[in-house]
């Protein structure tokens, strides 16, 4: 009697072992992922068969499970069975699965990064938000990101997802010559430093030590780029044609104006004394000169010097007629004309 109760003991034992090698228990991912279907690109679940999701590995998964039914944005852990497919194909799976239970499942926190971003903080404070603003785009299915620097465009890949940690490839950036300050090495500093998320209202971007690098809201806010093609008219050297609506006499020097949209200033003479200063505002069409410093020679015979200066802190935009750059204020009226110099 001993013998036979062992005996069906390790009968027992067997049947089970081969049960367990027949099951299996892994995450299914709450986003799906482009893969190659043989016949053409598809959606693949993605699959981890880690006990906990921090440092979760994620692997396609190409065949079907019965009585599984996906859904976008839920994290499950599922117990399924396998069994051995007879003559399968050679580019299909040899298993058929068939989900035998539901372990857990919880919201996918990663879904809520697959959208549009644009650029609220950057290390932890504001910037300068007259100067064009970075952007990101993450789509979770190609496992990439892409935006604008706020200068050139950029691409990269996502190596690694997990539920708090990412990381990203190095980023591929275009080399368009850009006009006018930007914060594009600051902001790829930070792409390349990121670590982990935070993702919820807003999204986070934070380095090894848990720092805030790069916070974003949600949406793409376009904003046009200041490029070598889009303001190359104002980058130039202008002479002095009108003073508050009126021609200027060629009877004295003219006064010139430089503007540098590459170094953000402006530089010229007002036919006796150079001067030089920052460029507070410029886009398509505002145009704002911040404080001149001004050389203090003695002049001869000079009168509009005095009125000039007036007029360059009052203007407030611009406009192009012909070859002439129109500098008016803030209620529109013309304050200085200036024709292109050869």
């Amino acid at each position: 009697m001993k013998a036979f109760a062992i005996i069906l003991s390790i009968v027992s034992l067997f049947f089970s072992a081969c049960q367990n090698q027949n099951q299996e228990v892994f995450w299914v991912s709450g986003y799906q992922s482009e893969c190659d279907m043989g016949a053409g690109k598809g959606n693949c679940l993605l699959i981890s068969k880690a006990e906990t999701l921090d440092s979760a590995e994620w692997e396609l998964f190409y065949a079907p499970i019965e009585n599984f039914a996906f859904e976008a944005g839920i994290l499950k852990r599922i117990k399924v069975e396998k069994s051995e497919k007879e003559n399968a194909p050679a580019d299909a799976s040899s298993y058929d699965y068939r989900m035998i239970a539901v372990i857990d499942s919880m919201d996918d926190p990663r879904v809520a990064l697959n959208k549009g971003w644009t650029l609220a903080e950057i290390n932890g404070g504001p910037f300068n938000r007259m100067m064009p603003i970075p952007n990101l785009q993450i789509d979770l299915s190609k496992k990439t990101i892409s935006g604008t620097s706020g200068c050139n465009q950029y691409t990269g890949s996502i190596e690694y997802l997990g539920t708090s940690k990412v990381v990203f490839s190095p980023i591929v950036s275009s080399r368009r010559a850009c006009i006018g300050k930007n914060i594009e090495a600051e902001y790829y500093a930070a792409l390349d430093q990121i670590k982990s998320y935070e993702v919820d209202k807003e999204l986070i971007f934070l380095d090894e030590e848990g720092k805030a690098l790069l916070k974003y809201l949600p949406g793409i806010q376009q904003t046009k780029m200041r490029t070598a093609g889009s303001e190359q008219r104002l980058h130039d050297i202008w002479v002095l044609s009108r003073l508050n609506g009126n021609p200027v006499s060629r009877k004295e020097p003219l006064p010139r104006l430089e503007i540098n949209l590459t170094k953000n200033m402006i530089m010229g003479d007002d036919g006796c004394n150079t001067y030089r200063g920052p460029i507070s505002t410029v886009n398509d069409s505002a145009l704002v000169f911040g404080v001149l410093a001004v050389t203090e020679k003695a002049c001869m015979k000079q009168t509009i010097a005095q009125s000039y200066y007036e007029a360059m802190s009052e203007v407030s935009s611009y406009q192009f007629e012909e070859r002439l750059l129109i500098l008016v204020d803030e209620e529109g009226n013309e304050v200085l004309a200036f024709l292109k110099t050869d």
